[in-house]
């Protein structure tokens, strides 16, 4: 990794640590409980995005209301942000990979039951998006280690696994949880 990148990464760990200690309000949630979620997700090419809209799609037939955040490694792509979905580029970052004040305060002005982050990797613009989202349930893999997650979906003897596949596993688990009151 290149030294400019590990100090990005290194500024953005901080804010992470930083918000992990400060954000308490944290609890798990069946899934019949949840009604907004967030979608966190990257893709390389703009033909991949057709498999973020199949994880809307599932999750919009449970009648859930879903913000999907994507981070496109592009420049320039045809994908637009709408109400409820937030595409980042690489032109929307600064020199340090922070999106731009207008994307971060779209995250920070909603407030949702859950964040599934579907990626197996993490990158800094969503973790910045991940430290200014208002959750109280936050799903990620156990091979995206840089975010505190609270409930973690192991990944790291598989070497491939879709997004979908992941999106899944949090559904299953979270339908499995019963919360006392």
């Amino acid at each position: 990794m290149k030294l400019f990148k590990k100090i990005n990464r290194s500024i953005v760990l901080k804010k992470v640590k930083k918000n992990s200690i400060k954000n308490s309000n944290r609890a798990f949630l069946n899934y019949s409980e949840i009604n907004s979620c967030l979608l966190v997700c990257s893709v390389n090419r703009d033909e991949e995005f057709g498999e973020i809209i199949e994880l809307e799609n599932m999750l919009k037939a449970d009648n859930k209301s879903v913000v999907s955040c994507c981070y496109v490694h592009s420049k320039d792509t045809s994908l637009v942000s709408t109400l409820n979905r937030i595409i980042i580029k690489k032109s929307d970052l600064s020199f340090i990979g922070k999106p731009s004040s207008i994307i971060i305060d779209d995250i920070k002005n909603r407030k949702f039951d859950v964040v599934f982050d579907v990626n197996q990797k993490s990158f800094v613009p969503l973790l910045y998006m991940l430290i200014n989202a208002d959750a109280t349930l936050f799903c990620g893999t156990d091979k995206n280690s840089d975010f505190n997650f609270n409930f973690l979906i192991e990944t790291t003897n598989h070497q491939y696994i879709s997004r979908r596949f992941i999106l899944e596993q949090f559904l299953f688990y979270l339908k499995k949880i019963n919360v006392r009151g």
